[in-house]
Parts: C-alpha cells; sequence; structure tokens
C-alpha cells in the first residue's frame, strides 16, 4: 500500500526536476504520432529553446535541453551549444568546467568574442591571470562591438593589477573611466584605481564627477571603511563599512568586517560598543572563526569589568586559558592569538604563577618575534622572570637560576630585564665571585630595577668605579645617591665607600674617621666588616701604624691569613722593633701554629735577639721540611757546620 504513492512521488519529484524536457519530449510524442511536421526536430530549434530557457534563469533547465540536444544531434552545431553550455556553468559557479569546455574549442573552432570573453572571466577567476589578460586583449583587439571592449580592458586591468604591475593596470582603468564605457564598467575601473593605491580623496573627485558610479563601486565604500580605520574615525569607518555592504550584497564578508569594526572598537577602549558587535557574532554566525574570536573576546571583556570594579576574576581567569589554548592550537598566525597569548602571561601572573608566565613569555618571543605587543610582553617577560628568580633564590635552586640564564639570557637581554641581572649578581656574591656579582650587579644598573634596589647598584657602581680608578663617576654616584636616597648617609656600605674614597685619594685621616665608625657599629654584615677589616689594614701598612694594623688582624672577621701576620712581623724585624715582633709572633703561633713560614720569622728573631742555640733548634727543626724555609734551613746548617770545620782546622 505504501509502495505506490512513494513512486507516484518520486515520478512526480522526476518531472519537475526536468519539467522542460519533459514537456518537450511529450510534445515530439505528440506530433509524431499524429504525423505533424514541427521544427523540433532542427537543432537549431532546440539551441534557440536553451537561450530562451536560459535567459529566463533557468540555467538547469536550460543545462538539461543542451544536454538532450547534443545527445540528439550528435555532431551538429557543435560549438554553439558548448559555448552556451559553457556560458551556464560560468553562471552556475564552475569556472573550471567552463575552461574545459571552451579551451579545446579555440583551437578547433573560430570562437565568438562573447566565448573568449567569457574564457577570460573564468580564468580571472581561477586566479590564472596570465591567460586571462591573453584572452581579455584577443578580445579587445578584435571585436567591434562596444559593450564587450569595455569588459576586456576591466579584465585586462583587473588582470594587470593581479599581477602586481599597478601601473600598467592604473592606467588601463583611467582609459575606461575617459571612454563611453558603460557606468558598471566605469565603476569595476574605479575599483582597479582603489586597489592600486589610489587614495579615497581622488576617488571622490570622480564620483563628483559621475555620481551614479557609487551604485556599481561598492568596493569603494570598502576601502573607505578601511581609509577611516587607519585613521581611528570609527564611526565614519562604520558607516562605510555598512554601505559597502548593503550595496554590494556580499553578505560572506559581513562577519570579518563586524568582527574588524568590533576589534577597533575594543582597542579604542569603547568596550560597550565592541560587545554589541561580539554579540552579534556570535549569535549570528556561531559556526565561523569570528564567531570563536568574539567568544574569547566576550570573555576578555568580562575579565576586564571586574577588574575595573575590583571584583574577583577567578572565574574568568579559568575560562580564559582554555579558550587562548584554542586559539593558539586552531589560529597561531591571527593578530587576536598573539593579545590573546599575552593577556594569558598576565593571567599567569595574578594566578601567582610566575613560571608559568615566564615560559608562556618566551614561547611568545619565539612565535611572534615581530609583533607589535612585543614590549608589552617584554614589560611581562621581566616581572615573571624577577618573581620566578626571586621563589628559585629563596627555594636555593641556584642551579636552576643559572641554567635559566644560560638558556633564555638573550630573551632577557632583549627586554631589558634588569631584575634578571640583578638576581643574577646577588647569587654570585652568595658564593663570593666578586667580580661575576659586579658584572651582573652593573648590568641590572643599566638596564633598570625597580626603585627600591637603585641604592644597592648604585653602591657596587661606586665601589667599581673607586677600584678602577675612576675617581669623579664614583664621586657622582654617590653624591645622586644622598641626594635620591638621604637616608643612606649612615649606610655602613656607603660609609665604606667614603672611606675608601678618601683612601684612594690620599686623605687617610678621614679614610680612618670612615672605617672606624663603621667598625663600631655592632650590627655588621660579615661581607661589609670583611671589606672594612682589609681596606683599613691596607692604609695601616702604607702609613706604617703596626699597632693599628695588628689590631686588625686580631679580630676574628679579619680575612686574613698567615701571610699578612708574616708581612707584619717582617716589618717590624726591618724596624729592628725587636719586642712588637716578639708580641705579634705569639699571637700568630697561637693562630697558625704549623705555619712554617712564622717557623722561619721565629728562628730570624731569635737570632736577631742573640739567643742561637734556641734560633739552631728552629733551623734544625725546618730542614726536615721540604719546602723554600726548609731549604734555607739546611743551608744555614751547612753553613754553620763549615764555620766549625773552619775553627777546628785553625785552632
Amino acid at each position: 500500500m505504501l509502495i505506490w504513492p512513494s513512486f507516484c512521488k518520486s515520478l512526480l519529484g522526476l518531472i519537475m526536476r526536468f519539467k522542460i524536457v519533459a514537456i518537450i519530449a511529450v510534445f515530439l510524442w505528440v506530433n509524431t504520432v499524429f504525423g505533424i511536421k514541427v521544427p523540433e526536430r532542427d537543432p537549431s530549434w532546440w539551441l534557440s529553446e536553451a537561450r530562451f530557457v536560459y535567459h529566463q534563469g533557468d540555467l538547469m533547465g536550460a543545462l538539461q535541453i543542451i544536454k538532450e540536444a547534443r545527445r540528439r544531434f550528435p555532431g551538429k552545431l557543435t560549438r554553439e551549444f558548448k559555448c552556451l553550455e559553457a556560458q551556464v556553468l560560468y553562471d552556475m559557479g564552475k569556472p573550471q568546467e567552463t575552461v574545459k569546455l571552451l579551451e579545446p574549442l579555440s583551437i578547433s573552432y573560430e570562437l565568438p568574442d562573447e566565448s573568449l570573453l567569457l574564457l577570460a572571466k573564468a580564468y580571472l577567476k581561477l586566479k590564472d591571470f596570465g591567460k586571462a589578460l591573453f584572452y581579455a586583449r584577443l578580445v579587445e583587439k578584435k571585436t567591434s562591438r562596444r559593450d564587450l571592449s569595455c569588459q576586456a580592458k576591466g579584465i585586462v586591468a583587473k588582470a594587470y593589477l593581479a599581477n602586481r604591475i599597478k601601473a600598467k593596470a592604473v592606467k588601463k582603468a583611467q582609459e575606461i573611466l575617459e571612454s563611453t564605457c558603460s557606468e558598471k564598467i566605469k565603476a569595476q575601473a574605479l575599483e582597479v584605481l582603489i586597489e592600486g593605491g589610489y587614495s579615497p580623496e581622488e576617488i571622490q573627485n570622480f564620483f563628483r564627477k559621475f555620481p551614479a558610479l557609487k551604485l556599481y563601486a561598492p568596493k569603494f565604500f570598502r576601502h573607505l571603511g578601511d581609509f577611516y580605520l587607519s585613521r581611528k574615525k570609527l564611526e565614519k569607518a562604520e558607516k562605510a563599512y555598512f554601505r559597502y555592504l548593503n550595496l554590494s550584497g556580499e553578505e560572506e564578508e559581513a562577519p570579518a568586517i563586524l568582527f574588524k569594526m568590533a576589534e577597533a572598537y575594543f582597542h579604542q577602549n569603547q568596550l560597550r560598543r565592541a560587545r554589541i558587535y561580539y554579540e552579534l557574532l556570535l549569535t549570528a554566525w556561531p559556526h565561523l572563526d569570528e564567531a570563536k574570536f568574539a567568544k574569547f573576546r566576550l570573555y576578555h571583556l568580562n575579565y576586564i569589568f571586574h577588574k575595573k570594579l575590583g571584583l574577583p576574576t577567578l572565574k574568568e581567569r579559568k575560562v580564559l586559558i582554555p579558550l587562548i589554548n584554542e586559539l593558539r592550537k586552531k589560529y597561531p598566525t591571527k593578530k587576536i592569538t598573539e593579545e590573546a597569548q599575552a593577556l594569558e602571561v598576565r593571567l599567569y601572573l595574578e594566578d601567582k604563577k610566575p613560571d608559568k608566565a615566564f615560559f608562556t613569555a618566551i614561547d611568545f618571543l619565539k612565535r611572534y618575534p615581530q609583533s607589535e605587543i612585543i614590549n608589552e610582553v617584554y614589560g611581562l617577560l621581566c616581572e615573571a622572570d624577577s618573581l620566578y628568580l626571586q621563589k628559585l633564590y629563596g627555594e636555593k635552586k641556584d642551579f636552576e637560576i643559572l641554567a635559566l640564564d644560560r638558556e633564555y639570557q638573550e630573551f632577557l637581554k632583549s627586554a631589558t630585564c634588569g631584575p634578571h641581572f640583578y638576581w643574577l649578581g646577588k647569587l654570585f656574591e652568595k658564593y663570593h665571585l666578586e667580580t661575576q656579582a659586579k658584572y651582573y650587579l652593573i648590568q641590572a644598573y643599566e638596564f633598570g630595577v625597580p626603585k627600591g634596589w637603585e641604592p644597592v647598584l648604585m653602591l657596587v657602581l661606586a665601589e667599581e668605579a673607586i677600584v678602577s680608578g675612576k675617581v669623579e663617576v664614583a664621586t657622582q654616584l654617590l653624591k645622586l645617591l644622598i641626594q635620591k636616597y638621604p637616608f643612606y648617609a649612615q649606610n655602613p656600605t656607603y660609609l665604606y665607600l667614603k672611606g675608601l674614597y678618601a683612601y684612594k685619594t690620599g686623605r687617610w685621616l678621614e679614610a680612618r674617621i670612615f672605617f672606624k665608625k663603621i667598625l663600631s657599629q655592632k650590627k655588621l654584615s660579615p661581607e661589609i666588616k670583611s671589606k672594612t677589616l682589609s681596606s683599613f689594614f691596607s692604609l695601616a701598612l702604607k702609613s706604617k701604624d703596626i699597632d693599628l694594623a695588628f689590631e686588625l688582624l686580631k679580630d676574628q672577621d679579619f680575612p686574613s691569613g698567615e701571610n699578612e701576620f708574616a708581612f707584619l712581623i717582617q716589618m717590624t724585624l726591618e724596624n729592628e722593633d725587636y719586642l712588637r715582633a716578639k708580641k705579634i709572633l705569639a699571637f700568630a703561633e697561637k693562630r697558625f701554629p704549623n705555619s712554617v713560614t712564622l717557623k722561619w720569622l721565629k728562628g730570624l728573631l731569635l737570632e736577631r735577639l742573640g739567643q742561637e742555640n734556641e734560633a739552631l733548634g728552629v733551623w734544625k727543626e725546618l730542614s726536615g721540611k721540604e719546602t723554600t724555609e726548609g731549604k734555607l734551613a739546611q743551608g744555614i746548617l751547612r753553613s754553620l757546620e763549615l764555620v766549625e770545620e773552619a775553627r777546628e782546622v785553625i785552632y
């Protein structure tokens, strides 16, 4: 029971689909049965019917008639049927099939001008601009019809433009505008001029001359919109874009244009206006890429509004990061993806995840080295790096800091991340690698650091200037430091540098005052105390103040060894100040009981004091050592033996 209605329905559908052919076939059958002589047996009649149906806009019907006629009359009117079929296929949006039909005919037959022009149009659509140019110029030279010649000139201009031969494209377009071509063709020529670099003002001059062209040149309004958009005249751009969409009917271009407007409003901080466009894109074209971009921006806007109102943004951050990952995965080259990844760095910083922020920023710099927002990302990188290194420094993960520096130092230098080099300097200071520490701290100062860190770096620079003899630089730095940070006037490091500066410039008395002032303070860092003791000791030696030098050496924090004591004892021996020498030696022997150098000096002192037997005991003890002092002691003992032998011979 169900088969018959279904069959009828299918039959009716088939008849409706091929209604033209069916009617003609029935008509022919009737005429054949009743013996009526009709023109339908003539292929030219079928051709005229196909043309009639084509001009009525029934492309499928025309195509069916052509196919039926070619089946009935093989080899007859081949060129005419194929030319018409090619026109139908072109109108159906099949330029490739159009070319397949017509190009072989151009070899076997002399194609009419209309078909040659159709070939040029098809090749233009297929972006084969060389062949489009060839056929269009052929029509331009061959045809006597003004309308075909004008169309051919338009294709020539477009082909030149597509091949980036702008001068020829513009020249051809100007030729069209000065001709008697239709307004539609002139409008196309205007579009070529627009694409060729004519300014909107120049194009508007043509519109004043030919006002009706506005209806035929909608692309002008798109370019006008771009022009206003580039100058941030958003309302004018909006009007121009909408006029373009209304005149052109290019609905498929609407999402891209609306997104462009939305982004322009967003970057001009007109966020409410931007939201309208984003919501429109998301609701009207949810399947398009622009809708995905709009979705990201809508959550971005929510995040911005919450931030402005001081509300929590945790929910927005949780949604935004997966959306950013999707953009990065699917649309890595889009500008919005760049901005999204920059935002991601900021989101990780807000989440107190400096490590993720750091590596996301590094990834951004690798992906988008020429980005327009690279300076913004540099700033975020420095912030993330500083927090990350501070965290690693606190956790004593020193090797991780060094590994990060080795791998990413070039990025951090490009970003001029002063804090990065500050933490490196602090790290090397911790291991008493003063040269490397100073190098990095100086670099940190050059790149800039947070204000709270600046005094430390200025002190490091001043010390380096003093040590390297750049006295004027040191003076300026120390003056600038106190001008900017007056409370540093009593800072031990500042006082030490003032003392060091006075010492290096020969003002020893002033230097003594500064050094004493520092050492009188109870809470001194081991580093500054050690430096002060060393510099004060050098000053004491230069001024030959042995008592002061000895007092400094006795300090437990003095970074001394036996050599300093040995040098001081030698000075006393040279001055024949044996009492002081004995006193210093006694103290030194307690601190360095196994010192060979001190043993040697003890022997010398005993000899000077006339205690030869005691001195001999020292030489004997030293003679067993494989050191310079041991060899000298052996020499002394040998000399004594020779003297004794000589006495025996004499006496």
